[in-house]
């Protein structure tokens, strides 16, 4: 009977076990790969395209026409209606049936032909503003080419004057500019390395929260335990990097070297502190839950989506407290940019800094603790013995 309960207990401890390992395994790699192809493919196209445009063409000229052929022609945009009132740019936006909306008015080509300058309007859905700045832009280009060329022809028919001519005469001077970096305006290789990095960092924590035993005797274990589920953790991140490199085209252009340094000090950071809060905070779901609150905000306040120059000086100096902007910005510009160490050398010294802090408050706890116990055991035992010598007498 005896060895039979005891097979039970051994058989549920390996049960138990390997559930914990299969959600270890799980939040270090699963969740991260599975969430860089799910990215990969949701943005595969890269730029925004596709935008769902409204033309309201009441001049039905050869000109108009011009202007919505390119319009249609171009990727950025699909046209979805053509109408003749005004009302339904509106209504098709409210509706989020367009996002783009044009209306070319009555007397266009008249006017064009008498010089009178006429208005071409054009309306934007400020609800989408990744959309808005695509739309705007290209917009923008199709109508400045499209009057470029309409006087370049006026200049050469009316007066005469020769296509070289022309030309210098309609742009006195050029304004030309270079998107360095990211010259096609890549959302994928802007967005996604912060975005997994935010994913991927609320798991590190979680694990650190796991690895914490509550009696746990040496404090050597629960460092080496850091180092070796930082090291898995910088594994779990660079291979999800690497799959946006390798299959959905995210250029890597810095220093490599640089970038595993960074990546395992960010790592090591992350789960030390998720072992730090585990010492804190005794109980295990709070502790995970308080450990993962603590660095969700972190993609909002690290400036990785609307900088952290344009939040206020408190936020900003809230930011440079937060490891997260200390590795997704200078991961960002690893990948965008070709740049060597020591461009990142100042946020590596800074995480650095950040993994020592975190050690050194975690031995202070963690002695602390068996301090307060050892002294709390004293105290019983003197009471106990207080207690039975009492009972004697």
């Amino acid at each position: 009977m005896k060895e039979k309960i005891k097979t039970w207990i051994t058989t549920r401890d390996w049960i138990s076990f390997l559930k914990k390992t299969l959600m270890l395994f799980l939040m270090m790699f699963v969740i991260p790969i599975s969430s860089s192809f799910l990215f990969g493919y949701n943005m595969q196209a890269k730029q925004i395209q596709n935008i769902p445009t409204v033309i309201v063409d009441k001049d039905g000229s050869s000109f108009s026409r011009m202007i919505t052929e390119e319009i249609r022609s171009n990727e950025i945009f699909d046209i979805v209606s053509y109408s003749q009132q005004d009302s339904d740019i509106q209504n098709l936006i409210e509706q989020n049936k367009a996002r783009v909306g044009m209306i070319i008015p009555s007397s266009f080509s008249k006017d064009l032909k008498e010089g009178k300058g006429p208005k071409v309007l054009v309306f934007y859905d400020g609800s989408q503003m990744s959309m808005t700045s695509a739309a705007k832009a290209r917009m923008t280009e199709i109508l400045l080419t499209i009057k470029t060329g309409f006087l370049k022809k006026v200049m050469e028919g009316k007066l005469n004057i020769l296509p070289k001519e022309s030309i210098k005469t309609v742009t006195p001077m050029y304004f030309s500019y270079r998107l360095l970096n990211n010259p096609t305006r890549n959302y994928v290789s802007f967005l996604i390395p912060g975005m997994l990095i935010a994913i991927i960092q609320v798991g590190l924590v979680m694990i650190g929260v796991e690895r914490v035993r509550e009696k746990e005797k040496y404090f050597t274990l629960y460092f080496l335990k850091s180092l070796i589920w930082g090291i898995l953790g910088a594994v779990s991140i660079v291979l999800t990097i690497w799959i946006q490199c390798h299959y959905f085209g995210v250029p890597y252009r810095g220093t490599v070297e640089g970038g595993l340094k960074l990546t395992l000090l960010y790592s090591l950071g992350m789960i030390s502190f998720g072992m730090l809060v585990k010492l804190i905070i005794p109980n295990k779901l709070l502790a995970t839950q308080v450990a993962a609150i603590l660095v969700l905000p972190s993609s909002i306040l690290g400036g990785y989506t609307f900088p952290l120059m344009s939040m206020p000086k408190v936020f900003q100096q809230i930011g440079e407290c937060i490891p997260y902007v200390h590795y997704a910005e200078p991961l960002r510009d690893l990948c965008m940019k070709p740049i060597d160490i020591s461009y990142i050398a100042t946020d590596m010294n800074w995480l650095a800094k950040f993994v020592v802090w975190i050690w050194i408050a975690s031995a202070v706890v963690f002695f602390t603790k068996k301090i307060v116990k050892i002294l709390w055991n004293k105290l019983s035992e003197k009471k106990q013995q207080e207690q039975n010598v009492k009972a004697v007498a």
